[in-house]
């Protein structure tokens, strides 16, 4: 019976420090989709529409774990140009990435779709 509490003791102590390494190392996911909208939450059900969105959200945040910026599949058209800068980048806490989500094709235009209509 000792040894059973000890062993529960044991566990008992160690969830704690399962629970914050966890949040240390997890990491925040942004998702843009030509199909969303910069209204939403970023999430993979709601998604960004632009990239501006998602930098200008991230810039907002503290950076203390890995950040991904999703791109979902389709072709994206902009109309300006989309920079980045140090402060896009992350530090030694977390870094950012832009990136297809999975294997999806993305595909940025610097142009946009004319109505000839």
């Amino acid at each position: 019976m000792k040894r059973l509490l000890c062993i529960i003791a044991a566990i008992m102590l160690l969830i704690p420090n399962i629970s914050a390494y966890a949040e240390e190392n997890s990491h925040m996911e942004y998702f843009v989709s030509p199909y969303g909208s910069d209204n939403n939450a970023g999430t993979i059900d709601s998604p960004f529409k632009t990239l501006e969105k998602a930098r200008d959200t991230v810039r907002t945040i503290e950076k203390n774990n890995d950040i991904y910026i999703y791109l979902r599949e389709g072709d994206y058209y902009m109309s300006e140009s989309f920079s980045l800068d140090s402060q896009d980048s992350g530090n030694s806490s977390g870094t950012v990435t832009y990136s297809a989500y999975n294997d999806e094709s993305v595909t940025l235009h610097g142009d946009v779709i004319l109505d000839i209509n």
